[in-house]
């Protein structure tokens, strides 16, 4: 057994029968137990226990001990429990952190991390005894010290101090850690250990055939993985350091003077806020908007952020657990600050010597006050801020502080109409009477009454005697409609400066003009502008008096060109009013389905190709919850027939709704021949064919549609009525168009039930006809039926396959 001594202290003595008698005596004593009494026991049990006896924080060191302080933490988890713990005092785990909670959140103890750094400091590594029992720990003596372990933990039944050493191959020295044995099964060669690097958790330390197994750990918390420590002793408590010198630095603690006492001092810092106020905080502050900004200065530190005064580093968390972000530059903003008390910490770091690596400083808990103010009106309709008021009359307002304000504060008030301010110590109501009619600046400004600190204002609008909106009918509606606008105070006649406007549908930060249908004292009566958009309506009397009610203008739309379209088609545009100035949220649907292939999108125009998957129905321009008038929107699927050898043009063909569900009517084909001269050639409908010629024109785009339209009759053979419409454009739509027609009545169609028919197409005399199956006119498919159906060049009727010659139908 060894305690710490001086060597001027050393003396023989002589047999003594009792233990307490030889601190007395000497500084270094031997006590001689038999072997066999010690492998003869079974477990030995010291009552210390992993999460109730040892700290809660990490063996990460700190800035007085950068390197860990792990000694230090087994001396006072051993203190604490054998001269507190065992005289009745509350268990060490949590006692001294700010949460007292299980979170194994280890930052929030300052205090026990300071005491365990101090004494790490305290602690003589150069004693004699330690010198003389790591000299057999560097020879490997494992067998005497786990003989050690046990007659020590016999002879006082308290937690012994482990010893750690990791060697290089050559057994030279590396480093060392400290560690906490509390019981030993010695039946099973196992000493259970609490290790500073794993708060809360017992481990193990094997011995087998003379030798302990190397023990895994770290030297700190702040290096990535453990390694072996092959050698492993004990050590008595009292060999490194003096156990009253454990109990002075206790009182430190218990009067918060830890790590402030010559020669173990942490430096001190400054919390500040980084506002023109250059604030301490010290517990709390007062924050004079919804954010705040926080710097931490160490004038003694020995390294800081280069190029600033003295700050360090260091991290905010919200509450006592969830870190909210570190700071950039000894600086941090906090935002969003709730209304009243926002709590948060904050853990103070600086560097190691060698600027390597961060330290622990400290460790703070921080109330940051922020008091939002509210003038509000006592009256429930808010007379006379949101509605005008009568002179002469009293009124009273309340400064509102939503989440609390100081425990002593002043309110002073003033009114806009150049009577005396008036003041009110913790009372935030207020009543007041104006003498004329007019609009005020009412402003209430805040004071801490304790401090005489200024914390923020707040002004409102009262309005006396002018004139109101109460509402406008309809709330919503198209450009172009009739709102009637009722109130009081507009005036018998409207003068040369009265008008109504509207938000410009261009943005709110624009207005647009109305036009004015009646005009009186309490009803106005406007036209919704062509360029109105969702937003308000105003009235507005000589320039002096406004006021405003919300509208919503509903899109509308007008006209379509073209009305009808394909698959990839030419561009379709949507004329109307109301789309707004850009799509957002807005929707452009077909029936039902959204179009996607937006090219321009204003509030007057939206330009779009007919995409995948739209089909023929109406067209609603939605814009938030409002939706246009439906048109109706024509999508048909195209046919391409080419064959480049014979052809003298190319045409494209527009299938749209093949039969009604009931089976009577037809939608029609159309042919459109895209070509820059004259043509001619023929339509054949199950054999019976019309001519189809086109004429010369002078533009450069000729088209030439052929419609087929009309009804099945009852037995499902007969095309009651038919047309031919053949429309020659000059120049691009509109400038000039010509359109022939040709109706034919009783055209033979197929039987419903026939498998298959003919649509021929001769053009210059060449003929070409496509088989059809049935009058619904679906075709053979090549890919799967939810993306339609295509016709392949094979399956002609001419005699053999044209493979220049191809017809695909897709939906």
């Amino acid at each position: 057994m060894t305690r710490h001594f001086a060597t001027s202290t050393v003396t023989s003595f002589g047999k003594t029968s009792e233990v307490s008698d030889l601190s007395s005596l000497a500084g270094i004593f031997v006590i001689s137990v038999k072997e066999s009494h010690l492998n003869g026991q079974a477990v030995i049990n010291t009552g210390f226990k992993p999460k109730i006896d040892d700290w809660e924080f990490v063996n990460e060191g700190s800035y007085i001990e950068p390197e860990g302080h792990c000694a230090g933490q087994a001396m006072t988890m051993m203190w604490y429990y054998y001269q507190q713990k065992l005289r009745g005092k509350p268990q060490l785990f949590h006692l001294l952190d700010m949460s007292k909670s299980d979170d194994l959140f280890w930052q929030d103890n300052p205090t026990g991390f300071r005491f365990a750094s101090v004494i790490q400091q305290d602690i003589d590594f150069n004693s004699l005894s330690r010198t003389l029992i790591r000299n057999l720990l560097d020879r490997g003596a494992d067998a005497l010290f786990w003989n050690a372990f046990i007659a020590s933990m016999i002879l006082t039944g308290e937690p012994q101090y482990v010893a750690l050493r990791r060697y290089n191959a050559n057994r030279q020295f590396l480093y060392g850690h400290a560690i906490v044995a509390h019981k030993i099964n010695v039946s099973e060669g196992k000493i259970f250990v609490t290790d500073p690097n794993y708060p809360g958790t017992e481990r193990v330390i094997t011995y087998s055939n003379g030798s302990f197994t190397p023990y895994n750990t770290k030297q700190n918390t702040t290096q990535a993985d453990p390694e072996p420590y092959q050698g492993i002793g004990c050590f008595h408590k009292s060999s490194m350091i003096d156990w009253s010198t454990i109990s002075a630095r206790w009182k430190q603690v218990q009067d918060s003077s830890i790590g402030t006492v010559a020669p173990n001092v942490f430096p001190s810092y400054i919390i500040r806020t980084t506002d023109s106020r250059q604030a301490t905080i010290t517990e709390s502050v007062i924050a004079v908007a919804d954010t705040i900004g926080i710097e931490v200065e160490c004038p003694t530190c020995q390294i800081w952020y280069t190029g600033s005064d003295h700050l360090t580093t260091f991290k905010i968390r919200l509450g006592e657990s969830r870190l909210a972000a570190s700071d950039v530059n000894g600086k941090f903003l906090l935002d969003d600050l709730r209304p009243g008390e926002n709590t948060f910490t904050i853990e103070i770091d600086n560097w190691s010597p060698d600027g390597t690596y961060k330290t622990y400083l400290d460790f703070r808990r921080l109330t940051i006050w922020y008091y939002s103010l509210r003038i509000l009106a006592a009256r429930a309709d808010s007379v006379p801020m949101k509605k005008p008021g009568d002179k002469n009359t009293d009124y009273a307002f309340v400064a509102s502080m939503p989440g609390g304000g100081p425990k002593k504060f002043r309110v002073d008030w003033s009114f806009g109409d150049g009577s005396p301010r008036e003041v009110r110590t913790n009372d935030s109501t207020v009543t007041h009477k104006w003498q004329a009619d007019g609009e005020y600046l009412v402003t209430a400004r805040l004071y801490d009454d304790a401090s005489g600190r200024f914390i923020t204002s707040v002004s409102v609008t009262a309005k006396i005697g002018v004139f109101e909106m109460l509402s406008v009918e309809p709330a919503k509606d198209t450009v172009g409609a009739i709102v009637r606008i009722a109130g009081r105070g507009f005036g018998p006649v409207k003068g040369t400066f009265e008008r109504v406007w509207f938000t410009d549908a261009a943005g709110p930060q624009w207005q647009v003009t109305a036009t004015i249908r009646a005009w009186g004292d309490s009803l106005i009566e406007a036209t919704v502008p062509k360029q109105a958009g969702t937003g308000w309506v105003h009235v507005d009397i000589r320039g002096s008096k406004q006021d405003s009610l919300a509208f919503t203008v509903i899109p509308k739309v007008t006209e379509m060109s073209p009305p009808r379209s394909w698959l990839n088609g030419p561009m379709v545009i949507v004329y109307g009013a109301g789309f707004g100035a850009a799509q957002g949220t807005s929707r452009l649907t077909i029936a039902g389905r959204p179009v996607d292939s937006i090219l321009q999108w204003t509030d007057t125009r939206i330009d779009f190709k007919v995409s995948e998957g739209l089909c023929s129905g109406p067209l609603v321009v939605t814009v938030g919850a409002n939706a246009s008038t439906p048109a109706h929107m024509t999508i048909g699927t195209m046919a391409w027939l080419k064959n480049t050898s014979t052809m003298q043009a190319n045409f494209s063909a527009m299938m749209t709704k093949k039969k009604s569900p009931d089976n009577t009517t037809l939608d029609g084909i159309e042919l459109w021949e895209l070509d820059t001269a004259p043509l001619s050639g023929s339509i054949a409908w199950n054999g019976l064919s019309f001519s189809l010629s086109s004429t010369s024109s002078t533009g450069t785009n000729q088209t030439t549609i052929v419609e087929f339209n009309g009804t099945v009759d009852s037995t499902g053979q007969l095309l009651k009525t038919a047309y031919i419409k053949k429309t020659v454009t000059d120049g691009a739509p509109p400038t000039r168009q010509t359109v022939f027609e040709y109706t034919v009545t009783d055209l033979p169609v197929r039987q419903a039930n026939q498998t298959a028919g003919t649509v021929g197409f001769s053009l210059s005399g060449a003929a070409l006809q496509a088989h059809m199956s049935g009058i619904a006119y679906t075709f053979t498919s090549s890919i799967p039926p939810a993306y339609g159906w295509t016709y392949v060049s094979t399956d002609w009727a001419s005699t053999a396959p044209k493979p220049s010659l191809w017809v695909t139908f897709k939906k």
